[in-house]
């Protein structure tokens, strides 16, 4: 989705999730559970009551 990244102030997705592991980026497990409501919040920011992915 091309205007993803305007509209949502922190991006993030499971890839990056996935580089800041190998990375050993997360100290305390919260760290990790944050990034992942993030993807949540980032998709209900992104994808508005209505839209066609948030009716399946």
């Amino acid at each position: 989705h091309p205007k993803y990244l305007a509209v949502v102030d922190q991006p993030m997705d499971l890839s990056l999730i996935m580089q800041k592991i190998n990375d050993n980026a997360y100290i305390r497990p919260y760290e990790f559970v944050e990034d992942i409501k993030l993807i949540t919040k980032n998709a209900l920011v992104y994808f508005k009551k209505g839209d066609s992915v948030t009716n399946r």
